[in-house]
């Protein structure tokens, strides 16, 4: 294992983000399409917008909230040489808690399971904070 595998998780977390994008370009077309959007209000008010193509455009939004913690954490433990098993399977699995948590918002938008994979993944970042914490020391 090299201190570089841990930069596999974070490119996929970025291709997360990017693969939402043709899906709220998808929505938003298909929304014009059939007449549900108020042209007047929708640059500036996502309310112009029919749920459907708010869900997504929120589920992107939150691909930059917790996932930036991500992005410094792994960076920094990357930068510190800080990598170890752990770090992986974590990475890894705050992933899967990210897909998993956008693949909800954009389908069923349950929120109580969406709540529970936020949560699975928030509990990950504070442990690799713990392990970023633990290697500084």
């Amino acid at each position: 294992m090299t201190n570089a595998a841990v930069l596999f998780a974070l490119l996929a977390q970025i291709a997360l983000t990017l693969s939402l994008y043709p899906l709220l370009l998808k929505r938003k077309k298909a929304a014009r399409a059939a007449g549900l959007v108020d042209e007047q209000r929708a640059p500036l008010d996502d309310d112009a917008w029919p749920d459907p193509v708010r869900q997504v455009n929120n589920c992107i939004s939150n691909q930059f909230a917790s996932p930036m913690l991500f992005y410094v954490l792994l960076l920094t433990l990357f930068i510190t040489a800080s990598v170890n098993l752990l770090t992986l399977v974590l990475a890894w699995a705050y992933v899967a808690s990210r897909a998993a948590h956008a693949w909800v918002h954009v389908h069923s938008n349950y929120v109580p399971l969406r709540r529970n994979l936020f949560a699975g993944g928030l509990v990950m970042l504070i442990i690799l904070a713990g392990q970023l914490l633990i290697a500084l020391l």
